[in-house]
């Protein structure tokens, strides 16, 4: 089997971090050992970020769909033009990543509000129910409820509710994605605009052989990744197939994606997640989806919790290019 090379920028940031983080994830394979690792991990990548300057934060609240209480917390950037101008803007949906299991808007804060104010977008921070304790399709009817709500107050906020585009990383992408076929099958109007996926987690079949080079460097490993899907989908590997797996809950099995909205996909080589995220890129290509996606060699899952990477630099040059473009 092939070796596998770190990028060379990438193993010199890896190699000066200290024991403790803020990779990998967590070398504990329980749903509590995860939770305390990624929150770590994320105060310690944005702790220390500046809070941009005149960011505006509001936290609304809607049902789901099982009548519980949705929070969805709102980023406004200081610069943007009056409440009543024209035209009206574009809005983010944010999903936060951590496997459907960890993290959290409020872990997410910092880099949330960057992003609203390097792209000049208002961003809504979806605080969906993690697993196992409100497995699939909970998560999923919040992130759609959150969809609906904004389109249905968007005026009020100035927004366009047919340039509304849905952002993740990781469990976020699979969120993200699963959310854009769900509202795709309930017809949704206006449809959503566009979906950003941060090395999605799309695939509950996902395996990786015991000998494969790439396992010694992993982030996400195999057995974390397990651990993932059993919570949310509440059963283990064995007892699942495609008629107790809906394609909302894994979009991966997804056979038809046509219809999907403009797609954004980023991907490091070296990640858990690479075959199941390069596999739904090649399905959406030939469903003539309109599809930007960019693999980096020698990157692993999470690479831009190192910001000063070239690659991190160039995926967010290119990522706010692609919401802007709405």
């Amino acid at each position: 089997m092939a070796s596998v090379r770190l990028d060379p920028e990438f193993a010199a940031v890896l190699a000066a971090l200290p024991k403790d983080g803020p990779l990998p994830m967590s070398t504990e394979v329980t749903v509590e050992g995860i939770r305390t690792a990624f929150a770590n991990q994320l105060k310690q990548v944005w702790g220390g970020l500046e809070w941009p300057e005149g960011m505006r934060e509001t936290t609304h609240t809607t049902p789901s769909a099982d009548g519980s209480t949705l929070r969805i917390t709102q980023f406004v950037p200081r610069e943007l033009t009056s409440p009543d101008a024209e035209p009206r803007q574009r809005a983010v949906i944010y999903i936060f990543g951590g496997g459907t299991v960890a993290g959290s808007v409020e872990l997410c804060r910092p880099d949330i509000a960057l992003k609203a104010a390097a792209t000049q977008t208002q961003y809504f921070g979806v605080h969906y129910r993690l697993a196992p304790e409100n497995p699939y399709p909970a998560a999923l009817h919040d992130v759609y409820a959150a969809v609906r709500w904004l389109q249905e107050n968007a005026a009020g906020f100035n927004i366009d509710p047919a340039r509304i585009v849905l952002s993740g990383p990781s469990a976020g992408g699979l969120l993200a994605a699963a959310t854009a076929l769900y509202a795709r099958d309930q017809k949704l109007s206006p449809p959503i605009a566009g979906m950003l996926l941060m090395y999605p987690m799309l695939d509950d079949q996902t395996t990786l052989a015991a000998e494969d080079p790439m396992r010694p460097l992993l982030t996400v490993t195999p057995e974390a990744n397990a651990l993932f899907w059993e919570s949310y989908l509440g059963r283990p590997a064995a007892e699942r197939n495609s008629d107790n797996v809906p394609i909302y809950a894994s979009p991966s099995r997804a056979a038809d994606v046509c219809g999907l909205p403009r797609a954004y996909i980023d991907i490091g080589g070296l990640d858990l997640f690479r075959d199941e995220t390069l596999a739904f890129g090649g399905k959406l290509a030939a469903a003539s989806v309109d599809l930007e996606l960019h693999l980096y060699p020698g990157l692993l899952h999470g690479f831009d919790f190192a910001p000063g990477l070239t690659a991190s630099k160039i995926s967010a040059q290119q990522q706010k290019r692609f919401i802007e473009s709405f």
